[in-house]
């Protein structure tokens, strides 16, 4: 072997050995990193979230298309920690989508109290009534976009972490990491987003993927830490429609009230929401008693 060679040998085994691994990256503050090759924060954020991962979670631990539908149901607009036993409860309760659908309405909203945004639950019983009754549904996204209560994000969310689908999807969390390093602005199309998102998607990881950049956006890139601003923002709670809705409902799961007896207890006027919900398919009135639907 000649002395050149030697040397050159010599060189690339030195360029080599100083190559990052991927153990390497699992420390890494991706923070600091803000413009990365898709390759390169593909990488240094499934090392991130080999030590950071919220592998606890119950609707983790399941590949149930049923279950993981009840926890995207769940977990819209809503924090996760206040998710938790709720989905827990409501497996216990419904553990199979036949047994969700053979339910009452009334039963679904009941158990639903606490995690606010009641027409959810509504809409969840009517999607179990729908699959339990359609021998061949395959919970792909263009069927389950037809259905009411699910949205872009969710009709891809539901097989993504169900069958490993190679789809990408985007939410709020997903949308603040792509915007921060880079690949997108918060002037970005969602079409044009979508295409982003689309191209990062690592084949044959979607469910890793998911729910590395899920962790990642909400406990390491958060909102007040980037800055950068959600696409739709919660309306003010106290004195709103929302909050009196949530009222009537709370009433109407210990029992059936007059209309006098709702107004009285919510202390204003609630003949307009009690329309509504009538016409949202929430409650049912018979003469002036109102209750949950049947």
């Amino acid at each position: 072997m000649s002395p050149k060679f030697c040397i050159l040998t010599s060189w690339v085994e030195t360029i080599v050995s100083s190559l990052p691994r991927a153990q390497d990256f699992k420390h890494l503050d991706l923070r600091g990193c803000v413009e990365l090759s898709a390759n390169a924060f593909i990488e240094t954020l499934f090392g991130w979230w080999e030590d950071n991962q919220r592998a606890d979670l119950p609707w983790r631990l399941t590949q149930d298309p049923y279950k993981i539908m009840v926890s995207e149901f769940a977990l819209q607009q809503t924090q996760v920690s206040r998710v938790v036993p709720k989905y827990e409860a409501f497996i216990d309760a419904f553990p199979t989508v036949i047994s969700l659908a053979n339910t009452s309405p009334a039963e679904v909203i009941t158990l639903w109290q606490g995690l606010g945004y009641n027409r959810r639950a509504l809409w969840l019983h009517q999607a179990a009534v729908h699959i339990a009754a359609t021998a061949d549904f395959t919970y792909s996204p263009e069927e389950l976009i037809a259905l009411k209560g699910i949205g872009d994000y969710t009709s891809r969310s539901i097989p993504i972490f169900a069958f490993n689908t190679d789809i990408a999807a985007i939410d709020t969390n997903i949308r603040r990491v792509l915007i921060y390093h880079k690949f997108a602005t918060e002037t970005t199309k969602p079409r044009e987003l979508q295409t982003i998102a689309d191209r990062l998607l690592p084949r044959g990881r979607s469910r890793d993927y998911h729910n590395a950049l899920m962790d990642y956006g909400a406990l390491y890139l958060t909102a007040k830490f980037t800055g950068i601003a959600s696409v739709s923002r919660q309306p003010k709670f106290s004195g709103s429609k929302r909050e009196l809705r949530g009222i009537i409902i709370r009433l109407l799961t210990e029992r059936a009230h007059s209309k006098a007896e709702l107004r009285k207890a919510a202390g204003r006027d609630c003949t307009a929401v009690i329309k509504d919900l009538e016409r949202d398919g929430m409650i049912q009135i018979k003469g002036t008693t109102v209750s949950l639907q049947s």
